[in-house]
């Protein structure tokens, strides 16, 4: 697990986000860093990966939208994001982008909150609420 950044508190291990897939599967993201896929019919979990081996927080939020998920973090340092984006499979997850919403460069760590996607004709969204009380808007 991602080691917990609060002394004298325990390893950080919940689940910030249940997210259906296709029928009989869900998506989790947790706190320690990991996102599952899990076979609902059967109880197995088909994949499970590290979102950012890099990673010094945690989970925040996640959504699903058709085959794509979004992760919400906190970042870290200049080189570290706070949305990644991935494309879900049964296989797997598979990492297309990552950005870092972030107004202030100067801030050590941004968190990214919460995360959420939307389909308006022919336009996949995203909606994400930062730290720094931006609510940011794009398309997938």
């Amino acid at each position: 697990p991602i080691p917990n950044p609060f002394p004298g508190f325990p390893q950080l291990m919940n689940i910030r986000g249940v997210e259906r897939w296709n029928p009989g599967y869900v998506v989790t993201g947790s706190e320690d860093g990991d996102i599952c896929l899990i076979n609902v019919r059967s109880g197995e979990t088909t994949a499970r990966m590290r979102y950012n081996t890099a990673a010094q927080r945690g989970i925040n939020d996640i959504d699903t939208c058709g085959d794509f998920l979004l992760l919400a973090n906190c970042s870290v340092g200049a080189d570290d994001r706070n949305t990644w984006l991935y494309r879900i499979s049964e296989k797997g997850f598979e990492l297309v982008d990552a950005v870092n919403f972030k107004v202030d460069e100067a801030r050590e760590q941004v968190f990214n909150f919460c995360i959420d996607q939307a389909v308006v004709g022919e336009n996949q969204y995203f909606f994400a609420a930062t730290q720094e009380g931006v609510v940011w808007i794009g398309t997938v």
